[in-house]
């Protein structure tokens, strides 16, 4: 694929929403749908998404081509993880499964990435990737650990100038082999936290993701835990 079709909004419910419609229309691969705001955005687990109009970039991207819905999302983190560098004074952290956290000071969320895959039986039919990057914002409500590009790093440039380059590294990112990506995925993630093992909290390293598992480290000795339990048994803990 050579590029990505890309359409804007100002005002929508969800880009999500949109495109799951189109999707459902027969919408190709590579379909994208961006707004300036959202009335009705969400995260994983149904979590609101909140911002300002404007203040976030804010896409959902279709894929019908079959890939492995978890490479693909780490596929999409690395892109937009390759995308934010350039302006950041901190480092960034992957978060399994779909988060971008800044660290150390201040400490908080700068994106979250969605997944929703459409199966029909045991046909895969399409993914819809929902993309959400804090870019603008000065401020956020108490208690919510966010921060922005604008926060960590120098003025971010104009919103289509960030999507114009997260779509170039995909693009790259969805042609590298499993392997590859499981590579860089690690080198990047938050490697430290507690595995949910038999009733217990373990302290945890991430040391590996090969295939579908992902691998751990704990004074208990070694683990292995499919990518779909590492997601509800691993809990990254991330501090200053």
């Amino acid at each position: 694929m050579g590029q990505l079709k890309r359409y804007f909004f100002t005002e929508v419910d969800s880009t999500q929403t949109v495109l799951r419609a189109w999707a459902e229309a027969g919408a190709p691969s590579g379909t994208m749908v961006w707004a300036h705001h959202q009335r009705a955005g969400y995260g994983r687990r149904g979590r609101a998404w909140l911002a300002s109009p404007g203040e976030s970039l804010t896409f959902s991207l279709l894929w019908r081509d079959f890939v492995s819905p978890t490479t693909l999302l780490a596929r999409v983190a690395l892109a937009l993880h390759e995308t934010i560098q350039p302006y950041l004074y901190q480092p960034t952290f992957l978060k399994w499964p779909n988060d971008l956290w800044s660290a150390p000071q201040p400490l908080g969320k700068l994106a979250g990435i969605l997944g929703e895959t459409k199966w029909e039986g045991s046909h895969f039919r399409y993914v819809l990737i929902g993309v959400g990057l804090n870019v603008y914002q000065k401020h956020f409500p108490p208690g919510l650990r966010a921060v922005s590009l604008a926060q960590v790093g120098e003025p971010p440039p104009m919103l289509e100038t960030l999507l114009d380059s997260f779509e170039q590294a995909f693009l790259r990112w969805i042609g590298a082999p499993d392997e590859t990506v499981q590579i860089a995925f690690l080198q990047h993630a938050w490697k430290e936290g507690h595995l949910h093992i038999s009733g217990k909290d373990l302290p945890a390293t991430l040391i590996a993701w090969e295939g579908d598992y992902l691998h751990f480290e704990t004074p208990a000795g070694k683990y292995s835990l499919s990518t779909t339990q590492a997601t509800d048994q691993w809990k990254p803990t991330l501090s200053a």
